[in-house]
């Protein structure tokens, strides 16, 4: 399903340390949790980092990583594989969980 931004509503604004302008993130997917949310989407402003991953929990500071589009994939690996990796463990009645 194709997504149509509205580059004028970004979903929150984050301010540099160095550097400036402001950089503008676009929500494109969320999954919430009864005391947390995950959610990831575009920056404009960042670049070479051109998306974002956020983490949202029990009100406290979120936690915002902007990555290049790469990063994310990285992270998306590493999780799969550790997500395989306990799946093969509970197979194997892994004496560890």
């Amino acid at each position: 399903m194709p997504v149509v931004l509205n580059w004028d509503a970004a979903t929150f604004n984050l301010e540099p340390v160095e550097g400036e302008g402001t950089i503008k993130c676009y929500e494109m997917a969320s999954q919430p949790y009864t005391n947390a949310s995950f959610s990831a989407g575009l920056v404009v402003g960042a670049e070479p980092d051109t998306v974002y991953l956020r983490h949202d929990k029990d009100g406290e500071e979120p936690l915002i990583i902007l990555l290049r589009p790469d990063e994310l994939q990285a992270i998306q690996w590493v999780c799969a594989g550790a997500l395989w990796s306990l799946e093969m463990a509970e197979d194997m009645d892994d004496p560890c969980q």
